[in-house]
């Protein structure tokens, strides 16, 4: 479903690109597509997850010639205008907890720890790193987690 509601949605800018260019040939820069992708799998979530995600990244980045294709790979978000108490919270609460641990206690000594446990991010430093990538014409490619947590 990652894979195909992205291609299928990336195939139809694509032709509305086509439809109006008309023989015009306006700038690739002038036009991007963002998807939402993923940092890395995880335990308890099913490998196609991850891998549909990274096979919609491939399809997208063969669109080159039409649009610039941003994908960002967040890791677990959470709004933090929302102080809701809910299993969603409760998993930003633990990933959070997890983290600090890995980071402060046992200070990234555990490699498999570092890609295991990942920080979270809030759906606005991700919507703040998209508006970013979109204004810079220059931009393509994928956006890190790593560089979503400096905007």
């Amino acid at each position: 479903m990652n894979k195909q509601s992205a291609v299928i949605l990336a195939n139809t800018f694509k032709q509305e690109i086509l439809a109006k260019s008309k023989g015009e040939q306006a700038k690739v820069s002038e036009r991007s597509f963002t998807y939402i992708s993923a940092d890395k799998g995880f335990p308890m979530i099913p490998s196609g997850y991850i891998n549909s995600k990274r096979e919609a990244e491939i399809e997208l980045e063969r669109m080159q010639e039409y649009f610039r294709p941003i994908i960002v790979r967040p890791g677990f978000m959470f709004d933090e205008r929302r102080n809701a108490i809910g299993p969603r919270s409760l998993i930003h609460s633990a990933l959070e907890l997890l983290y600090c641990g890995n980071k402060f206690l046992l200070q990234n000594k555990l490699p498999f720890m570092n890609d295991l446990i990942r920080p979270t991010v809030s759906t606005q430093q991700v919507s703040h790193s998209i508006l970013k990538k979109i204004e810079n014409s220059d931009f393509k490619g994928v956006v890190t987690l790593e560089e979503i947590l400096k905007t």
